[in-house]
């Protein structure tokens, strides 16, 4: 009886132990065939955050905060999504940002890997909008 107790409360305690609103973790394959040849806005808080475009063979366009498009790939990292943007380039001090993807009925919401940091949900929505961006080393 004190064991099938013990084991109730720990599952109870599992349960409780979830984050909130916590979705299912989507892996690299999921990511990519929901994802390819599709853009996405997105949003922090309702706010508007950024734009990607997915590409075949995990190749992926971003628009910066300042209007600049970022070509890139991604890969997969202890069970993390990452991305490394090719103008970073070996030497950038910038490292690639992993993140988790999770989906949440019909919704999907990223969360930027950070240990030390709490999980922020940005909200991911097909974009009715085409990327602007040109092309790599378009005008180069």
């Amino acid at each position: 009886m004190l064991r099938t107790q013990t084991i109730c409360l720990g599952l109870i305690i599992g349960v409780l132990a979830q984050p909130l609103g916590a979705g299912e973790q989507m892996s690299i394959v999921e990511f990519s065939e929901l994802t390819t040849g599709k853009t996405f806005d997105f949003y922090a808080d309702g706010v508007a955050y950024g734009i990607e475009r997915y590409w075949p063979n995990n190749r992926v366009e971003w628009i910066d905060d300042r209007g600049r498009c970022l070509f890139g790939d991604y890969y997969e990292w202890q069970g993390k999504i990452c991305f490394n943007y090719n103008d970073w380039g070996e030497n950038a001090q910038t490292p690639p940002q992993c993140w988790d993807f999770e989906r949440e009925g019909d919704k999907i919401f990223a969360y930027f890997f950070d240990p030390t940091q709490p999980r922020v949900p940005i909200e991911m929505k097909p974009s009715p909008e085409p990327l602007a961006c040109a092309g790599p080393e378009v005008g180069a």
